[in-house]
């Protein structure tokens, strides 16, 4: 799974003057330390925006994506060579995001 799609995909579902804050919450589940930190970081996006925006995290819950975004825990977000989208363009080390 892509996370720049997965993030990209989940602004479509917000207004543009809370991108900054959706989109650094969200990149706190998705680089967090473990499992269990993860999960209780969604627990808290999903607290924080489901009145706002809760086709945002039926997104999120329906597609598992949260689940999907635990193999990133401790991992590198980006892999070289080919992206997890599939497309070409990435270097050849991990990339840390």
């Amino acid at each position: 799974t892509c996370v720049v799609h997965l993030v990209r995909n989940s602004l479509r579902y917000t207004q543009r003057r809370d991108w900054k804050q959706v989109t650094t919450e969200l990149r706190e589940i998705y680089t967090a330390p473990s499992v269990e930190a993860a999960e209780f970081s969604f627990e808290l996006f999903a607290e924080r925006w489901d009145s706002k925006y809760p086709a945002l995290i039926r997104l999120w819950c329906i597609l598992r994506l949260v689940r999907a975004a635990v193999p990133l825990v401790g991992e590198p977000v980006f892999r070289v060579g080919v992206s997890q989208c599939g497309g070409p363009g990435w270097a050849v080390a991990p990339v840390l995001v």
